[in-house]
This record gives structure tokens, sequence and C-alpha cells, in this order.
């Protein structure tokens, strides 16, 4: 039974880097019970497009995904 809900409330971390002042930043999202289990499920799933993105530093909106982690949940 826990190998069952190990796949359950996956979080991941997307690594975005600001257009305008070069920063990179860290979002988590949370892939829900019956979200993706892996990055590339995730991708796939459409979830990255709902995420907002807006610098911490200079309020720039416009990001550029660099990469996805899939941190322990």
């Amino acid at each position: 039974m826990s190998l069952a809900l190990e796949n359950y409330n996956r979080v991941f971390a997307l690594h975005i880097r600001c257009a305008n002042c070069i920063r990179e930043s860290v979002k988590e999202i949370c892939g829900g019970e019956a979200g993706p289990t892996n990055v590339d499920e995730l991708v796939e799933s459409g979830l990255i497009e709902k995420v907002r993105f807006e610098c911490f530093q200079c309020e720039s909106v416009i990001g550029q995904l660099v990469a996805i982690t899939e941190l322990k949940g």
C-alpha cells in the first residue's frame, strides 16, 4: 500500500530565469492526488502553463523555464 501512496502528492520545483534581470528563482507546484507522478507527465499535463511568474527583484512577468526538479513530497 505504501507504494501506491508514494506516487501521490508529488512536488515539483520550477527553476525560472527572469528575462529582464536574469536572476533565477524557484517556484514549487504540487501535482495533486491524480496529478503527474514524474517530470515528463508534468510537462505533458499542462499544469506549467497555469503557473504565474513575477520576478521578486524587478517585478517582470516574463520568465524562462530552465529546469524542473522533482522534490520528495
